[in-house]
């Protein structure tokens, strides 16, 4: 299981699906060997640095800025927050993913959430904000 871990394969769902033991288990292995969900930890020059970066480009998205210092969109969002720099900036969401969660709710109203998620291929955060900013379009006639 470790060295799928190294190869890539990080997620403890399909680490465990393929090793064939508990999702609990593979986390309490990855803990064990100082792997996994660890949390990130930036020097204040470091977050300082991702933070004038966003205000010196507006014009680009957080998730491009996170790619470009390689971090999570999340980690950028907590520095600017950090140093006063406006992050208003949202994830922009593809057309295409939008269309394709309108009508997966439109041919089945009664659709389970991760049922939608995987379908879609979105994290539960992008499925709540599509829901609540195309609340109209779920209203089936």
């Amino acid at each position: 299981m470790l060295e799928l871990y190294k190869l890539g394969l990080v997620r403890t769902k399909d680490l465990a699906q393929k090793v064939g033991i508990s999702q609990i288990k593979v986390q309490r292995i990855l803990k064990e060997n100082n792997l996994g969900n660890t949390h990130r930890y930036y020097t204040k020059e470091f977050r300082r640095e991702m933070a004038q970066y966003v205000q010196k480009n507006s014009d680009r998205s957080i998730l491009s800025i996170a790619q470009h210092f390689g971090v999570p969109d999340t980690s950028v969002c907590r520095a600017c927050s950090k140093y006063g720099v406006s992050s208003s900036q949202k994830i922009i969401i593809p057309q295409e993913k939008i269309q394709k969660i309108i009508s997966l709710y439109k041919e089945n109203p009664t659709i389970k959430f991760s049922s939608v998620m995987e379908e879609a291929n979105i994290s539960e955060a992008l499925l709540k904000r599509v829901r609540r900013e195309y609340k109209p379009e779920f209203v089936t006639t």
